[in-house]
């Protein structure tokens, strides 16, 4: 095949797709990409997220599991201290570092 059957070829074609009227499906496809894209974007953050709150969840709750088992024995400050550090400890690989804090009531749990 030689290029000029090959260049001539492709000017067909070219001047075929110029006149068709089918290729509109084409174009409003590709157009329709860009807010499909827009509306894709947001619930990708939102997944992750809802993941990230997922986790710090179960990690306050693995760290509350922790500490309730010894807080009677424990004063204020003590308790805040070992439960934020559970927290910290298991949320480490997480984007954020969550400031937490923590209190017990001996009087609330008889």
């Amino acid at each position: 095949m030689t290029m000029q059957s090959m260049i001539g070829r492709f000017s067909a074609k070219l001047r075929q797709f110029r006149s068709t009227s089918g290729a509109n499906v084409t174009i409003l496809f590709a157009l329709s990409l860009v807010p499909v894209a827009g509306a894709v974007a947001p619930l990708s953050i939102t997944a992750k997220a809802s993941s990230l709150r997922s986790a710090m969840q179960a990690a306050a709750d693995a760290a509350s599991l922790g500490t309730i088992k010894i807080a009677s024995t424990l004063t204020p400050a003590q308790v805040q201290f070992h439960w934020g550090g559970d927290v910290q400890r298991i949320v480490q690989s997480a984007a954020s570092h969550p400031t937490v804090s923590a209190t017990y009531d001996a009087a609330a749990t008889r």
